[in-house]
C-alpha cells in the first residue's frame, strides 16, 4: 500500500525493520479499513454517495484524505515520539544541512520560491513539489476546472514551504519530509475541494448527471458552507482517528525500546548494518566481502 511507504519515509532512517511489519499490520488491519469505509464506501456516513453528513459527504475521490493524510498523522506522531538523527541538529539547535532538508512543494513555483529562499537551485525542491502537487489534487480532480488545479498546486506549495520551516524551528526529524507533504498536502488538498469544486461535475461525478438534483458544491464558486464543512470535518476526523490509534502504538514500542535502532547502527547506516551491505558502487570498500557494523 502506498501510505505504508509515506509512513515508512517518516521514520526510515532510524526505525528497526522488525517495526515497519508491527505497525504496517496495525495501520492496514484496523485503522486504515474503517477511513475507507467512512469516505469510500457507498453507505459510510462521510461519503458523497450517502449524502448522510450535511446533505453533502466529503469529497476525496483519489485520497488526499483516505491515503495520504492517513500516512501522514501517524508519520508524525512517531517522530515525535522519537528524538532526532544523531547529528540532525548542532549544538544550537540549527538544523545541520541535509540531502533531503529542501522544502517540498509543487513544481515550478518551488523550484523559484526555494531559490528566492535559499538562494540556490535545487532540483529536489521540484521532484518533492510534483509529488505535493499530486497529493493535493488527488481529493477533487473529480470535481474542479483546470485553473482551480493550477492554484491547488500554487497554494500547496505555500503550504509545504511553511511546514518545512515549522518543523526545523520545532527540531521535528521527518527524514522524507512525509509528514508535511503527505499530511500537509493532504489535508490542503480536502479543504481546497470544498472550495473549488464545480456544481457541474460534483452531479456528474456523484448523481450520475441526473437533472435537477440540488447539492453543496465549492464555497468560492457560491455552493455554501455545505461541502466545506464536510470536508474540514473530514480532515479533523481522519487526523483524530489515526493520531488516537497509532499514537499509543509508538508511544508503548518506543517504552519497549523497539522504536529506535542503536546509535552505532545509525552512525553505520542500516544499509551495512541491517542489510549486509552498500546500496551504492560508490561506497564499496575496496575488500570484496559485505561490512557490518561491528567491523
Amino acid at each position: 500500500m502506498l501510505w505504508m511507504l509515506l509512513l515508512g519515509a517518516s521514520l526510515i532512517t532510524s526505525l528497526a525493520l522488525l517495526l515497519n511489519l508491527v505497525f504496517s499490520f496495525f495501520l492496514s488491519g484496523f485503522v486504515y479499513p474503517i477511513v475507507v469505509h467512512w469516505v469510500w464506501s457507498s453507505n459510510g456516513w462521510l461519503s458523497p454517495s450517502s449524502n448522510q453528513l450535511l446533505g453533502s459527504g466529503a469529497i476525496d475521490f483519489a485520497g488526499s484524505g483516505v491515503v495520504h493524510l492517513v500516512g501522514g498523522v501517524p508519520g508524525l506522531r512517531g517522530s515525535f515520539i522519537q528524538v532526532p538523527r544523531v547529528s540532525r541538529f548542532d549544538a544550537f539547535s540549527k538544523p545541520v544541512p541535509m540531502p533531503t532538508l529542501a522544502g517540498s512543494s509543487t513544481g515550478i513555483t518551488t523550484l523559484f520560491g526555494r531559490r528566492l529562499l535559499v538562494g540556490h537551485w535545487d532540483a529536489l525542491d521540484v521532484c518533492n513539489g510534483l509529488l505535493g502537487g499530486f497529493v493535493a489534487i488527488t481529493s477533487g480532480c473529480s470535481v474542479v476546472e483546470p485553473g482551480a488545479a493550477i492554484v491547488c498546486g500554487f497554494c500547496a506549495a505555500r503550504v509545504l514551504i511553511g511546514l518545512n520551516i515549522v518543523t526545523l524551528k520545532l527540531q521535528f526529524d521527518d527524514p522524507l519530509e512525509a509528514t508535511q507533504l503527505q499530511g500537509g498536502c493532504g489535508a490542503w488538498g480536502s479543504i481546497f475541494t470544498g472550495l473549488f469544486a464545480k456544481k457541474e461535475f460534483v452531479i456528474q461525478a456523484y448523481n450520475s448527471g441526473e437533472a435537477g438534483v440540488v447539492r453543496p458544491y465549492g464555497l468560492l464558486l457560491g455552493g455554501g458552507w455545505g461541502l466545506i464543512g464536510c470536508q474540514v470535518i473530514e480532515v479533523s476526523v481522519i487526523a483524530a482517528w489515526v493520531s488516537l490509534t497509532m499514537g499509543p502504538v509508538f508511544f508503548e514500542l518506543d517504552k519497549l525500546k523497539m522504536l529506535r535502532i542503536s546509535i552505532d547502527e545509525e552512525v553505520a547506516g542500516l544499509d551495512i548494518s541491517s542489510h549486509g551491505g552498500y546500496a551504492y558502487a560508490a561506497h564499496l570498500p575496496e575488500e570484496s566481502h559485505p561490512r557490518f557494523c561491528a567491523d
